[in-house]
């Protein structure tokens, strides 16, 4: 017997010996193997919530990328516009394959272009990347080249677009 939401209960019999795994259902009712012994001064350990399924004759997986969904959405109302007024899918309340059918192209194409989009912005970081150590090295030299020609006044950088800041630094406090 197949129970959907059941406890999996791990018993110990007084003599400590084990039993194999119970199912104790939400309404506390206990399932037994035959090979289990009496949960008569037993003690439960080990409680485990979990799910079982319940013996199907297939499992219906459907994508939870967006791709994977607009793909297989673009099949079913393919078969959904062969199969005409007979289709199953006529009878499906609340929704309406008519309508929300020939948006999928649609979502479909805005989804390459995001992703030929997100291709040229990965291409162009990577062209950046290229280019940044030696502007990197020549604004840290500037830096401190302009620094050290201004050293009594460092306020002076702001006029080539440094950011000065000028207040102390807190001093740091050792604990002893």
């Amino acid at each position: 017997m197949l129970i959907s939401s059941s406890i999996l209960t791990k018993i110990q019999h007084p003599d400590k010996s084990y039993c194999k795994y119970i199912y104790i259902s939400i309404n506390d009712t206990a399932i037994i193997p035959p090979t289990c012994f009496s949960i008569k001064n037993a003690k439960v350990i080990n409680l485990q919530i979990y799910k079982q399924m319940a013996n199907t004759k297939g499992r219906i997986n459907v994508s939870q990328n967006p791709v994977g969904v607009l793909n297989l959405s673009a099949k079913v109302y393919a078969k959904h516009l062969t199969d005409g007024a007979s289709s199953q899918l006529n009878v499906l309340p609340d929704y309406d394959w008519a309508k929300i059918g020939p948006t999928i192209p649609t979502a479909l194409a805005k989804h390459n272009e995001a992703e030929d989009h997100k291709g040229k912005m990965e291409a162009a970081y990577r062209e950046r990347d290229l280019l940044m150590p030696p502007i990197d090295e020549i604004l840290k030299a500037s830096k401190n080249l302009l620094k050290a020609i201004n050293a009594k006044n460092p306020k002076r950088l702001a006029d080539w677009g440094f950011d000065v800041d000028d207040t102390t630094k807190k001093a740091k406090v050792t604990k002893p």
